[in-house]
């Protein structure tokens, strides 16, 4: 699962990907997984 936000606040940002629970958090990015990237995983 993925989660993803546009922002201009930085500290907005640390905050939201900080709460959320889900693997892979985007900021200011559509796809921020990569296939060099390793998987977060999911957090339920």
């Amino acid at each position: 699962m993925a989660h993803y936000l546009w922002t201009r606040d930085l500290g907005r940002a640390y905050r939201v990907a900080e709460a959320t629970q889900c693997g892979i958090v985007g900021v200011n990015d559509g796809s921020p997984a990569t296939p060099q990237a390793p998987f977060g995983g999911n957090k339920l």
